[in-house]
């Protein structure tokens, strides 16, 4: 950003800060009241608006917990259609729920999955329908106050962590900085690999981790590619060459990289995040397929844009255009994944004693 824009928009940012820091010092002041449920309550969110990988976590979290409690994930459901509490299903559309809460639903069915703007009433919903339930985790819930949580998780991502960002519209934080002193956890998001011990504590100096926090670092992994509607179909990425890869998601830097090690030639046709796809868009999409001279190639999209093709069944199976799906899934660092799982489940654990299965 030049001097100019930053200077025009300083005066912007200031009062958007001055709101922020209104709304939260209600809170902090206790004019406000969070409300506090009668089970854990895990918050995933971040400080930045988008890009920091807030669902692959959710739905890390959703696999940790699982298989030894009732989980339920409450969302608001960004750009659906509808409004007030819905309950995402398997057989849900995009349009009605979201894309993200489709995915996790999609992926993980046992869990119970939900999406309203009001996550107060969205959890008192979730509760009087699921008297099972045993925890809720809120997607994308850092800055909404109104519920306490009883486990907050706070994500940044390592290219653009937010010591080194800056307030709307001059930059992309939500809220001011010390914000992040709400956290009890704090994951930098989308590692390099093998990231040395010296840059995790420079990471650390330069976030200021506060001592009643932990501080933890999360790559991307890959899974293999399977067939969109048909899961138990894998690709043999051996016998691909060249991948048309399409997406409508914050980053596709990462996912791109990871493909050109894996295939010798990867075409990016790039949407805005959360796209809500048209026929002309994917007969576009398929024009550029049937273009491209190459025999050994494949279509390829990630899981989120994959639930927002489901209107698209119909046609994509009576026209062929073969689409694979690239499952995302988060890494911690190896030295951490252990500490990461136990603190969760041993947090969980001292808040449901005599409840773990």
């Amino acid at each position: 950003m030049n001097l100019l824009a930053r200077i025009l928009l300083s005066p912007f940012a200031l009062l958007y800060g001055t709101g922020v820091w209104c709304y939260n010092k209600l809170f902090d002041w206790n004019i406000r009241k969070s409300v506090s449920f009668d089970l854990p309550v895990i918050s995933v969110g971040n400080l930045s608006a988008g890009g920091s990988g807030k669902t692959p976590h959710v739905e890390y979290l959703v696999g940790l917990l699982l298989n030894h409690y009732e989980v339920g994930v409450l969302s608001r459901g960004y750009k659906r259609r509808t409004k007030g509490f819905l309950l995402a299903e398997k057989n849900s559309l995009p349009q009605d729920v979201g894309d993200e809460p489709l995915q996790i639903k999609l992926k993980y069915p046992e869990a119970i999955v939900a999406v309203c703007e009001e996550r107060v009433t969205g959890i008192s919903n979730m509760l009087s329908v699921f008297q099972d339930l045993q925890i809720i985790i809120l997607d994308d819930a850092f800055q909404h106050r109104q519920v306490k949580s009883f486990l907050s998780i706070l994500l940044t991502p390592y290219s653009k962590p937010y010591n080194e960002d800056h307030l709307l519209p001059l930059g992309r934080l939500r809220e001011f900085k010390k914000g992040a002193d709400r956290a009890d956890i704090i994951v930098v998001t989308k590692c390099p690999l093998n990231l040395p011990l010296e840059k995790k504590e420079n990471c650390k100096k330069d976030l200021q981790i506060k001592e009643h926090q932990k501080l933890f670092f999360s790559t991307y992994k890959y899974g293999t590619p399977y067939k969109l509607f048909n899961p138990a179909e894998k690709l043999q990425p051996e016998q691909i060459d060249l991948v048309l890869l399409f997406c409508g998601i914050a980053g596709t830097e990462f996912l791109v990289a990871e493909l050109q090690t894996k295939f010798k030639e990867v075409i990016l046709i790039r949407f805005p995040d959360h796209h809500q796809y048209t026929y002309s868009d994917l007969k576009n999409i398929g024009k550029r397929y049937h273009s491209i001279s190459s025999l050994s190639k494949i279509i390829l999209t990630t899981e989120k844009d994959s639930s927002r093709l489901i209107n698209f069944k119909e046609m994509l199976l009576d026209t062929g255009l073969l689409i694979y799906c690239q499952p995302i899934m988060v890494q911690l660092s190896d030295d951490e994944e252990n500490e990461f799982n136990d603190l969760i489940y041993s947090s969980v654990a001292n808040f449901l004693p005599g409840q773990y299965e």
